[in-house]
């Protein structure tokens, strides 16, 4: 399963490489519409693969540790949806607080609603439990 999950990780960020973009509802409810080309950037559940290939590619990396049930989490969303919509380009990777501990460790992300930015393989930002809106997004674009 493991080999088929990064198999497939890798597959996504490949096509996302090409203009091809596909998208991934881990926060909430998936109201796309699978038959139509998504507009949002590229967002996947974290991978190790995926994101050493990302920073490999020198991609901008938005890294989004959240948990069910957190209000803060939840309060970041839609700024994180709106950053797909300006950053097409961008891989955004969703690190489940509470099941994916490995990473949360490797990401030194003591508390979920943690944003991390990336350019390839540079850290350029990261905040804790920010909600306002033009202080995401600032953060945000540095990784752009």
């Amino acid at each position: 399963m493991t080999s088929y999950k990064t198999l497939l990780s890798i597959t996504i960020l490949f096509l996302a490489m090409l203009g091809i973009t596909a998208q991934s509802h881990a926060h909430g409810s998936d109201k796309h519409d699978h038959n139509q080309p998504s507009e949002h950037a590229l967002s996947v559940d974290y991978s190790d693969a995926t994101f050493q290939a990302a920073q490999t590619a020198g991609k901008h990396i938005v890294i989004d540790v959240w948990k069910k049930g957190c209000p803060t989490c939840k309060a970041q969303h839609p700024t994180l949806e709106q950053a797909k919509n300006m950053y097409p380009n961008a891989v955004f990777m969703q690190v489940n607080f509470s099941t994916q501990k490995e990473a949360v460790k490797k990401f030194n992300a003591i508390k979920q609603s943690t944003i991390i930015v990336y350019k390839g393989k540079q850290e350029t930002g990261r905040s804790l439990g920010e909600t306002n809106r033009d202080k995401l997004l600032k953060l945000i674009a540095t990784g752009a």
